[in-house]
């Protein structure tokens, strides 16, 4: 049975994708991340209460996807709501 990611482990998983990150695309990372936030998603987020935002750039989010296990970009209209 699936159970949605703790806020441990997502940070293990943001560290891990961090170490990856090199020059312009580090720095582009530095100005748009912020402290992870549970945000609504209407199609498959009701399960674990949302999912993790980890970064806002204009009217996109990336954001934790942990039903299957890596990191979306998607829309949003409305902040703290993913664009389903």
């Amino acid at each position: 049975m699936w159970t949605p990611i703790t806020l441990i482990e997502l940070y293990d998983q943001i560290k891990k994708t961090e170490t990856d990150l090199k020059g312009e695309v580090w720095n582009f990372w530095q100005l748009i991340k912020i402290e992870p936030n549970k945000w609504e998603e209407p199609t498959y987020g009701n399960k674990g209460n949302g999912f993790w935002v980890v970064a806002i750039f204009g009217k996109q989010v990336i954001w934790y996807n942990d039903i299957e296990d890596g990191f979306n970009i998607s829309d949003y209209n409305q902040y703290g709501q993913i664009d389903g």
